[in-house]
């Protein structure tokens, strides 16, 4: 067995805060609907849209990233992908319109998700083939824990 590096686990903390920070950050807008669309002066359909537009990109986008990761080293293109991802997640406190706020949701998604679809070949290339099911067994609780604090504390926000 390959001796893999004890930075795994840094690695599989970073998936799986990532992914409850996408999580919350998408669904944190439904956890307050009505102040959101006053805020930004939106119906209930572009609430809805809002809150969801961030996970469709992963199913657009997930076979040309699946491909371009076969392709390119995992490691450096995820990190990079991830990067970009957050970088939209700050952006977003800023936005002032639902347009901009839509447009800037939907560019994380298209950096952030399509991680998610090769996660598996992310962990891959750090964990051995004994511990991929608990690492997959602890990222497959990210979503949940994001959509969780959610809807139990957005209403701090």
């Amino acid at each position: 067995m390959e001796k893999k590096s004890s930075f795994r686990w840094v690695i599989l903390f970073i998936l799986v805060f990532g992914t409850a920070v996408m999580n919350f950050s998408n669904l944190i807008f439904a956890s307050r609907p009505t102040d959101v669309m006053a805020v930004f002066n939106m119906t209930q359909a572009q609430l809805t849209a809002i809150s969801t537009v961030g996970m469709l990109p992963g199913a657009l986008f997930s076979i040309i990233i699946g491909n371009l990761l076969d392709r390119k080293d995992v490691r450096k293109t995820g990190a990079v992908l991830f990067l970009l991802a957050a970088l939209c997640m700050i952006w977003r406190v800023f936005a002032h319109s639902y347009v901009e706020l839509m447009i800037i949701t939907f560019l994380a998604g298209v950096f952030f998700l399509p991680i998610n679809v090769v996660t598996p070949k992310m962990l891959g290339a750090w964990f051995p083939r004994e511990e991929m099911g608990t690492a997959m067994g602890i990222f497959g609780a990210a979503a949940g824990i994001g959509t969780t604090l959610a809807f139990a504390i957005g209403n701090y926000f």
